[in-house]
């Protein structure tokens, strides 16, 4: 898991120092920066498997995730993760991270990116700067590199590394669109995971239900829990199109609805609950405004199943809610704040986790009044 993250002018992130634990919860309003938080995440994890210049170009130019600055001094984007996991019954403990320039022709490269892996006891570890070793890799190998690719994309196939560069590849991204899910989706292949909007979402129950997932009935069960009507769901096939239905319970009998006929909270549920239960869970999943479109009565149940999801797979939401957000530890919630253009986000600070803590208001009950404050000694260097 990531147990802390460090990035420096990407998009709306100035300096942020994150702590991050099994569930961590990005509060703040529309436009603080939020996503941007997770999209570091997300570019790390395409870079590493896409290659660099693939993610570059994905979000339209390294002008476009880098932090505004004059012209003449583009400003170099940096990332650091420390993390931590269990590999073949051996903890092991990392730190990697790298910073790239703006070239004056254009060019993207690698300034800097360095990688140290604590595993049995020893530690395996690399530096790299513009394609040159300072640090060669400790473990002996040689990876075919230059100044505008990743050392760790290289050797990411062999232990110690390939463990660090699974954290960060095995990552999961939901924000669903439910017009996504209500259209026919194509039957697609051996679907692996979950489309972040849920275009797949058709396949991957087919798949679990094929391959006799054992997180099926728990799907299942969570939806009835938020939705009490439905009893069952399945995927039909129909002209080379997959399109789920939905057993409704009637007052004299039961009833198949099609999807088209679903509310977008059904259809934005399962596909979150699809996305908690994925299996092989991933290293981490972050989930973007889970609320949204869900009636406020079910977020009782929806944040026991974010709790329990947490135990197995580490989450990291984002949300504005304050019905959700007094359900969840106040250990969990990180403030989210733009400040002059710059996001700053760190935990809540020490008076209102106080307030929380003696029940004299909750989280939520804070956020409406005078919005969640975030502690100014940490989180920004």
């Amino acid at each position: 898991m990531i147990t802390e993250i460090h990035v420096k002018n990407y998009r709306s992130l100035g300096d942020v120092t994150l702590n991050l634990g099994n569930l961590t919860v990005l509060v703040g309003p529309n436009g603080s920066g939020k996503s941007n938080l997770i999209d570091a995440i997300r570019f790390v994890s395409e870079a590493l498997q896409l290659g660099l210049d693939s993610a570059i170009k994905k979000r339209h130019g390294i002008a476009m995730l880098r932090r505004w600055s004059p012209k003449k001094n583009p400003h170099d984007v940096l990332m650091e993760f420390n993390l931590k996991g269990n590999k073949t019954d051996n903890p092991f403990s990392a730190k990697y991270g790298f910073t790239l320039k703006s070239e004056r022709d254009g060019r993207i490269s690698v300034k800097k990116e360095y990688c140290t892996v604590n595993w049995r006891k020893k530690n395996a570890e690399y530096l790299y700067e513009k394609g040159v070793p300072v640090k060669p890799v400790s473990t002996g190998l040689t990876p075919p590199v230059n100044e505008d690719s990743f050392v760790l994309s290289a050797i990411g196939g062999t232990e110690p590394f390939s463990y660090v560069r699974s954290a960060l590849v095995n990552t999961g991204f939901c924000s669903i669109f439910p017009d996504t899910i209500r259209y026919p989706q194509n039957p697609g292949g051996i679907e692996i995971s979950l489309e972040e909007r849920g275009s797949n979402l058709a396949a991957i129950l087919k798949n679990m239900k094929k391959q006799g997932s054992k997180w099926l009935p728990d799907i299942k069960s969570a939806l009835s829990k938020v939705v009490p009507d439905i009893k069952d769901f399945q995927v039909q096939q129909i002209g080379g199109y997959l399109v789920i239905k939905f057993l409704h319970t009637g007052l004299n009998e039961d009833h198949w609805f099609d999807v088209s006929q679903e509310s977008d909270g059904t259809l934005r549920v399962l596909g979150l609950l699809t996305a908690i239960y994925h299996d092989p869970s991933m290293s981490l999943l972050a989930v973007e405004e889970p609320e949204l479109t869900i009636h406020p009565g079910a977020l009782a149940v929806l944040s026991d199943i974010l709790l329990e999801a947490g135990t197995r797979t580490q989450l990291l939401l984002t949300t504005h809610s304050p019905d959700l957000i007094s359900r969840l530890p106040v250990d969990s919630l990180r403030a989210v704040e733009k400040l002059d253009g710059v996001t700053l986000i760190n935990e809540i600070d020490e008076t209102q986790r106080r307030v929380i803590e003696q029940r004299l208001f909750s989280a939520g009950d804070l956020l409406r009044l005078e919005g969640l404050n975030r502690r100014a000694d940490e989180g920004v260097r």
